[in-house]
């Protein structure tokens, strides 16, 4: 008797603990979070992001409390190297309560916890699949040190129809570039959201039926796409790993980011090589500004 009430003591001290962690630390994938657990979150990205934003919004008009009171800083035609650019009356990046910030600042901003990033349709023609990680892993950077506390989830990039890809951004490219963005986020401890394999049909393309422009770029998605992408994030709770190495600084970075150093020589007919400008103090060389690839790719 007197084992079974020490048992029984031991029992409820294990519940008490279980009871007292958060729901997060015993979440695993194929658990379904509930949607405020985006209470504190922020996206951001290009067009591929804002698409995501349009339906979430679309669904909350039904239902309030769709994703949460996840935020969007969203724009199309962004990417990790025109975000860290001046800003000008021209440039894109995103606005947050009516001011147009420097993405760093937006994000501090906006109070988030959690900041899921999907960038590179918009980098890899420019600046090469090197210096598109490495624009990208100067940009979570800044991020963090504006917002040291936050968690990173590196969302993978979706691919293209299969008849739609072009010389240098294409399915192939695309799959090298989030092998690579998984390594960086396995270097630096940040989560990787594989969203890219939801998308994906048999021979690595874009899913027709995930397509909302077909007879056009061929990589913007349907409403279709974004019920497994918002599922996929339920049931993919974020760890904590953000801080088990140093982020990289801009000083880290040097001269990495060159995009003449780093993109391909050849480029589709519609995308003119022009020499890159020497930039502002971060590093970073301006990309092509006439017809540039970045503001064409997301139009829309």
């Amino acid at each position: 008797m007197k084992n079974l009430k020490q048992y029984f003591a031991a029992a409820v001290v294990v519940c008490a603990l279980l009871l007292a962690m958060p729901s997060t630390a015993f979440a695993t994938d194929g658990q379904r979070m509930p949607d405020s657990y985006f209470d504190d979150a922020v996206f951001v990205g290009d067009s591929i992001s804002l698409k995501l934003r349009n339906y979430v919004y679309k669904q909350r008009a039904g239902d309030p409390g769709f994703l949460g009171s996840a935020q969007f800083l969203t724009v199309g035609g962004l990417g990790s190297g025109n975000v860290q650019l001046p800003i000008t009356a021209d440039s894109l990046h995103p606005v947050y309560n009516g001011e147009k910030m420097m993405l760093e600042d937006s994000v501090a901003a906006s109070g988030a916890k959690k900041v899921y990033i999907m960038f590179g349709m918009n980098d890899i023609v420019p600046y090469g699949i090197d210096g598109a990680i490495e624009n990208l892993d100067v940009l979570i950077g800044k991020i963090l040190e504006k917002s040291p506390d936050v968690q990173i989830a590196v969302q993978s990039v979706t691919p293209i129809l299969q008849n739609r890809q072009q010389k240098n951004l294409n399915n192939p490219n695309i799959l090298l570039y989030n092998e690579q963005l998984e390594a960086l986020c396995d270097a630096r401890g940040y989560d990787f959201l594989d969203i890219g394999a939801l998308m994906r049909d048999e021979n690595g393309a874009l899913i027709y039926e995930y397509c909302a422009d077909a007879p056009g770029l061929g990589m913007h998605l349907s409403d279709a796409a974004c019920v497994p992408w918002i599922e996929y994030l339920r049931t993919h709770p974020l760890g904590s790993g953000a801080d088990l190495l140093t982020p990289a600084s801009e000083e880290d970075a040097g001269q990495a980011v060159d995009p003449l150093l780093s993109r391909p020589d050849d480029f589709a007919e519609e995308q003119v090589d022009e020499p890159a400008g020497e930039s502002f103090e971060s590093g970073l060389k301006q990309p092509p500004q006439k017809r540039d690839p970045n503001r064409r790719l997301n139009a829309r």
